[in-house]
């Protein structure tokens, strides 16, 4: 197989919109530097169409064999890979980790420890490691914190998306010059041109099944109803509530729920790509609110959100556009007075202000960082 340098995304995916974004950002960067590196992820990860439109090569590994999991893409020969797009485990050179979050006590030690037993083995066979700006932690849970430590004492650098984030690091590592506090990379892709799903005003709704999970939010009914009711008000006041599924199955369940239980018309959209989504967004007058990539998406085009979320990184979120007292509580009757208030088209005009300061920022700092993972990944 004519040589390649080989980039692996982990972490990444294509159901949960978020996932998808941070895929085609590191698509986007890369592919514009060198034709000397290609990008794989996991052949198990999205479908071939997916993969194959972001010219991601496949990383084929049978988990069935374990520890041998490698041994059958070994066997292939290297013209049949190269014309399948395939590469085996050991003709990754680096990777980059996308998968953030799973770093935490909400995710258990699991997730965590097949990346740390990952790096054991490989790095001393010259893989490397990046870690892109995700939240992180807590670590209050002390045998996760141990094997978590284990991989990120192998990486390069990894960045780390909010202070919060930051401060949970910096007490399981130290003062460690790897760390670098960075905000989402999101930014940078751009959505469809000319999308409009309604020819009316619309608000777009996002919920989250976390919110009404124990391990977060565990917010039931009380959630629900809260977004029922911001939906109904909008539609008296003229606006068209346009519900989106941002994530997958458990997310449509609660989709379908909104749109029963809602006395008004409403629009559902199910699926699309990420960066369709984003275009919607785009032309609302506003956001409510719990997928954070939605969010993101929104506040990085200038779109004014309210949201409700069910960690740390939410309040960091709306901290860095200054509009933190759009972030509210379920309870009470915070979201229909932040509705009230995006209605009105000064206040709206004064949040959008606020919301571009944070625009510029976050897209300096997105190129300043993928200026610094090309220094380290062409070296």
């Amino acid at each position: 197989m004519e040589k390649y340098k080989i980039a692996e995304l982990y972490g990444g995916g294509f159901t949960n919109k978020g996932a998808e974004l941070m895929v085609d950002a590191c698509c986007q960067k890369i592919d514009s530097w060198s034709d000397d590196w290609r990008l794989a992820m996991d052949w198990t990860v999205g479908s071939y169409e997916e993969r194959s439109q972001r010219s991601l090569w496949n990383k084929v590994d049978f988990r069935r064999f374990k520890s041998k999991s490698h041994l059958p893409a070994e066997f292939i020969p290297s013209k049949i890979k190269k014309r399948l797009g395939i590469v085996s485990r050991d003709e990754i050179d680096i990777v980059l980790d996308i998968s953030g979050f799973g770093y935490s006590d909400q995710w258990g030690v699991e997730f965590a420890k097949i990346m740390a037993d990952r790096s054991i083995v490989r790095s001393q066979k010259g893989e490397r490691y990046i870690l892109l700006p995700q939240a992180y932690g807590p670590f209050k849970n002390n045998k996760l914190a141990d094997v978590a430590k284990s991989y990120f004492d192998r990486s390069e650098v990894l960045y780390v998306r909010d202070k919060v984030s930051l401060e949970y690091m910096q007490k399981l590592m130290g003062a460690d010059e790897r760390l670098r506090l960075f905000p989402d990379f999101t930014c940078l892709v751009k959505g469809y041109e000319n999308v409009s799903p309604t020819k009316r005003e619309y608000m777009c709704v996002v919920p989250n099944c976390r919110m009404i999970d124990p391990r977060h939010g565990k917010q039931g009914s009380e959630y629900l109803g809260s977004l029922i009711h911001a939906i109904e008000f909008a539609f008296k006041k003229g606006v068209q509530p346009i519900i989106i599924n941002h994530e997958g199955v458990q997310d449509l369940e609660i989709v379908k729920e909104l749109k029963k239980k809602s006395k008004c018309e409403v629009v559902v959209i199910n699926g699309g790509s990420s960066r369709y989504l984003k275009a919607i967004f785009k032309n609302a007058l506003f956001v409510l609110g719990s997928r954070f990539h939605a969010l993101i998406s929104s506040l990085t085009q200038g779109v004014p959100c309210i949201g409700m979320g069910w960690s740390h990184k939410y309040e960091e979120l709306f901290s860095d556009f200054g509009i933190k007292e759009y972030l509210v509580e379920v309870k009470g009757d915070g979201v229909l007075r932040c509705v009230d208030s995006l209605l009105d088209v000064k206040c709206r005009e004064r949040v959008i202000e606020h919301i571009n300061k944070g625009v510029i920022h976050y897209n300096e700092k997105a190129e300043t960082m993928w200026s610094e993972i090309q220094t380290l990944m062409l070296r």
